[in-house]
Parts: C-alpha cells; structure tokens; sequence
C-alpha cells in the first residue's frame, strides 16, 4: 500500500510539473476574440482510497459524484481552474493549473493534462470504520488529472452559431476526464479521502 501510494505521488507531481514547463513554448492560433472563461458542469463516479465506504447502511466501493468547473483561460493552451464538487459524504474542493494540447482554431480533439491541491470537507464521518475517524473535519492534498475534450460545434455548425448569438458562448466541448487525488494532510494523516474520480460532462467557453 506504500508503494502504490508513493507511486500515485510521484506521478501527480510528475503531471503538474510537465503542465508547467510546457506552458511557456506553447504556438497556438487564436481567433479574434479568444475564450477567456469556461463553466463545465460534469457527473460521474469516485472509486475511493479507502474502501467500502458506509453509505446508507450498506458498504459502497464507488459512489456517485458531480463537480462544477469554472476556469480562467489565460491561453489557448493553459488555464487555471477551481472545481466544487459533491459525494455523499463529502464535498471536495480544489484549485489548478491545466495544459491543454490545443494548437489551433477549432481543433476537434483536445487532450489536457494537469494537477493542483485539494480541499476536502468531510460531511458524514460515519461513513469510515471508527477506528479510522477523527475529528478533522477539512483535509488537505492533491491531484493529478488526464483527459479530453470533444469540441460539439464540429457536428453542429449551426447550433453552434445559435448558441454564440444568443449566450455568447464560443465553444462547447464534451469534456471526459479521470482525476487521482491524495487528501490526507500532505502525509498527516493515517487517512486518505482521495481516490480516483471518473467524470463526463459539457465545458462552455464565452
């Protein structure tokens, strides 16, 4: 469990710093009024750390999760983002910094890397084993995260000149991604709310 842990550590370190030092050499095309801004509302599952967790009497492996993201595209290429997102037991809160492979207009598919720290508050601790509870309701950590995005307004042109002349919107991705975090204090505490977390959901930039 230590090494796969240290393992999980070292490969979301590796993930931001490769977001990091990418950024500055980064030539992409950009259109006359670039994106500054992007909402994703997204759903999916989290595979926890610590497993089962007590959900509603019973002993759950995964639960269901949804997140909201909203990001500040300060290039075509990278952007900063805070989530907000919600479990049963839990919301997890966290801020970072993206790079995403998105070298011209209109690209069609955009994969992105990126990591940043976790803020998770636990809500029902009753969902641990007693033995591993504490009275640290906020904890501390961090992610690594991969994915795609789809750009939606290639299968739809019109849809999309509809949705820029009435919401401003410039682009609409489907956005699939999977997120590892570590949430247990910086190495703190015996305890890891992290896990996997597996989501799919619609990104629109203005």
């Amino acid at each position: 469990m230590i090494i796969k842990k240290t393992t999980y550590n070292l490969l979301a370190l590796a993930i931001f710093s490769i977001a990091a030092c990418l950024t500055p050499v980064a030539l992409v095309s950009a259109k006359d009024t670039p994106p500054s801004a992007s909402i994703c509302l997204k759903g999916g599952g989290l595979e926890p750390e610590y497993s089962p967790i007590m959900i509603g009497g019973g002993e759950e492996t995964g639960v269901g999760y949804g997140e909201a993201d909203i990001s500040w595209i300060i290039h075509p290429t990278f952007e900063l983002a805070a989530e907000v997102g919600y479990a049963n037991y839990m919301i997890p809160v966290d801020v970072a910094a993206r790079y995403r492979f998105n070298y011209y207009d209109d690209q069609v598919l955009v994969p992105f890397i990126g990591g940043g720290f976790d803020f998770y508050y636990l809500r029902d601790e009753m969902a641990f084993a007693e033995v591993d509870r504490d009275e640290d309701k906020w904890k501390y950590g961090y992610h690594g995260v991969g994915g795609i995005q789809i750009l939606l307004d290639y299968f739809g042109s019109k849809q999309a000149r509809d949705m820029k002349s009435k919401w401003k919107i410039e682009n609409t991705y489907l956005n699939v991604e999977a997120k590892y975090s570590v949430v247990d204090n910086f190495g703190a505490d015996d305890l890891d709310l992290g896990g996997v977390i597996y989501t799919a959901g619609l990104r629109f930039e203005f």
